[in-house]
């Protein structure tokens, strides 16, 4: 009888040192969520062309440069256009007076 008090108080004192110890670690590192959520970014990190944001991203970031490229093209295209048209409406003044 008196040993198995024993063997009750250890195994008490064993439970609530890991108990506390458990606590400890999750204020200290967090749970489950918070070590997924810093593998996933630990992943991106160390793989940045193979997740999705970074991916997608960087295609935007392309088509934008070509889209500034092409809207560039066109700004000259209408300003070559626009003096072309200033020239016929002067060219019809002339010929007006």
């Amino acid at each position: 009888m008196f040993l198995n008090s024993i063997f009750d108080c250890l195994i008490d004192y064993l439970l609530r040192n890991l108990i506390e110890y458990h606590k400890q670690e999750f204020l200290e590192h967090g749970g489950i969520k918070e070590e997924m959520a810093r593998g996933r970014r630990a992943y991106r990190l160390q793989h940045p062309q193979t997740t999705d944001v970074q991916t997608s991203q960087w295609e935007r970031a392309q088509q934008l440069t070509q889209w500034e490229e092409r809207l560039k093209k066109k700004e000259q295209e209408l300003n070559i256009l626009a003096k072309k048209l200033q020239a016929i409406i002067d060219a019809n003044n002339i010929g007006r007076k």
